[in-house]
């Protein structure tokens, strides 16, 4: 994150104006892109992590669905049988760079 901010594409804002994303999907999305590497795109987190980050105001289960619907629907991308149902194993994901045209790394 260089100089303190994120890039977001401004084609994310029809996304949510279509009901593409669900305002949880949408959060656990945005949170991803500030915690990524912006060189690879990758970050190494998981539903619990995720979920402790927001000081318990979310549950590891809420996470990992919206994970599991962002990936049907082509915004991030992670491997399955890497992202195990234990919320103690880490998985990378992949923030898309070209799902639905919405964001590009860098």
């Amino acid at each position: 994150m260089a100089g303190g901010f994120t890039s977001i594409r401004q084609g994310l804002l029809e996304h949510i104006r279509a009901g593409k994303l669900r305002p949880f999907d949408l959060l656990i999305y945005m949170f991803l892109h500030l915690i990524q590497d912006w060189e690879t795109c990758i970050c190494f987190t998981n539903s619990q992590a995720i979920a402790t980050q927001f000081g318990g105001s979310v549950s590891v289960k809420d996470v990992r669905q919206a994970l599991y619907r962002l990936r049907e629907k082509g915004y991030i991308n992670y491997d399955l049988a890497t992202a195990v149902e234990d919320a103690s194993t880490s998985c990378y994901t992949r923030v898309s760079q070209q799902s639905a045209g919405i964001l590009a790394c860098g």
